[in-house]
């Protein structure tokens, strides 16, 4: 069950759309926590990941399932702390990453086609198609930052 403050939308698999919480809620495949500009949750999958989303945020869990947790944010930023051996994706514009280890937040620049993705702790390994319509992975270990021009299709790896 997530734990959370301040405003928190959630869209079960059956609803049309988002609606305000006023306490936690079991989350399933297929549903999606949205933040407001106060909210702030985290939701943990025991012996796979916790998960810490930020103000004004958005996330869809895809996939639930334990050897393979696959979430789909789709603004604001998120902290994802791997805990164990089971796989953990996560989709962002048009960058998928696998989490191979560690500690990761994701970003999305609301302003501009920006994503960031910072690695605390362990390493990722990152995929897109480019401008050019080829697929291409970049591996992300600890302390690099890599941002991604999700117009362009142009990573900078620092």
């Amino acid at each position: 069950m997530p734990t959370f403050s301040g405003i928190i939308k959630w869209q079960s698999r059956i609803a049309t759309q988002a609606a305000q919480i006023s306490s936690p809620v079991p989350i399933q495949q297929g549903e999606q926590l949205e933040t407001g500009d106060n909210g702030k949750a985290t939701i943990e999958f025991p012996n796979v990941s916790l998960i810490n989303i930020s103000p004004d945020s958005q996330i869809n869990f895809a996939q639930t399932l334990p050897v393979n947790l696959v979430m789909v944010q789709n603004k604001g930023m998120v902290e994802y702390q791997k805990l164990g051996e089971n796989e953990i994706s996560v989709r962002v514009l048009h960058l998928l990453i696998e989490q191979v280890a560690g500690d990761m937040t994701i970003s999305i620049d609301k302003d501009q086609p920006w994503v960031i993705v910072y690695i605390k702790k362990g390493m990722v390994k990152i995929a897109y198609n480019d401008s050019q319509n080829i697929s291409q992975e970049v591996t992300v270990n600890e302390g690099q930052q890599l941002s991604f021009n999700d117009l362009t299709r142009e990573v900078t790896l620092q």
